[in-house]
């Protein structure tokens, strides 16, 4: 077989082409059976014509690329970036992803301790992960986000408290394991419609979750581990949940 360098790789290149060349393997389910230089080669088409303006790439994936961004600072223009996704992150990307206008999927660790700024707000967000992140509050007040269907923001030591949910409408899964910190949940998740999973296990300073008045899609709700939560939440509609509770 023969292998191609990165660097002849045409941004045009089609995903058949690929396997005619037994580059990769899809299988039924149309995954992608990723070694080095395919993802080098995935690099390079997200590039095409633009390897050094990252602020035109759809998906961003390496570090040099993010910290190229922070350089800009927040007199950034407005990105072109779905994705945005990195593992562990020593940057405040916080002024960044507010210029990020187009944001579909966000996912980074240990993102850093600034809350995101009131103009963060791309309105195509569908996945929020920051996992470890050392974030006392999200955001400040009010945000709409009206596509997030999932806010993941376990073992974020530092949050103290949950952002409202009203400007989520159609989130489904929220996600707080490991939020060690966590003193409140804001109360209109109670008043949630299409929440279907709640997970705050082992959030164990949280002493109240706040009553349950209209969550008629809730399927989930695990409290496990929540040792100074000081009773099971009030629940003021007709619904068939399974809890967790320990």
């Amino acid at each position: 077989m023969k292998v191609l360098d990165a660097c002849d790789l045409h941004p045009g290149i089609g995903i058949k082409v690929l396997v005619q060349k037994s580059l990769i393997k899809v299988d039924s389910d149309g995954d992608f059976e990723m070694h080095d230089l395919i993802e080098e080669m995935a690099h390079y088409i997200v590039r095409g014509e633009h390897t050094k303006s990252p602020e035109k790439h759809s998906r961003i994936l390496k570090k040099e690329d993010l910290a190229y961004l922070c350089d800009l600072g927040a007199d950034a223009p407005p990105m072109e970036t779905e994705v945005l996704r990195y593992g562990y992150l020593d940057l405040d990307l916080s002024h960044v992803v507010a210029n990020m206008k187009k944001l579909r999927w966000i996912r980074l660790f240990d993102y850093g301790a600034s809350s995101f700024p009131s103009n963060f707000q791309p309105k195509e967000l569908g996945y929020l992960e920051l996992q470890f992140s050392r974030q006392k509050e999200l955001w400040h007040g009010y945000k709409s986000l009206p596509n997030l269907k999932i806010l993941d923001l376990s073992s974020s030591a530092n949050l103290i408290k949950t952002p409202d949910f009203e400007g989520l409408p159609c989130l489904e899964r929220l996600i707080l394991e490991g939020c060690w910190s966590l003193e409140e949940i804001h109360p209109s998740i109670g008043y949630h419609k299409r929440l279907v999973l709640v997970d705050v296990r082992y959030c164990s300073v949280l002493k109240r979750f706040p009553p349950i008045i209209q969550m008629q899609m809730l399927e989930t709700l695990i409290l496990s581990d929540c040792h100074e939560l000081q009773q099971f939440p009030d629940i003021q509609s007709n619904m068939s949940t399974q809890f967790e509770n320990s």
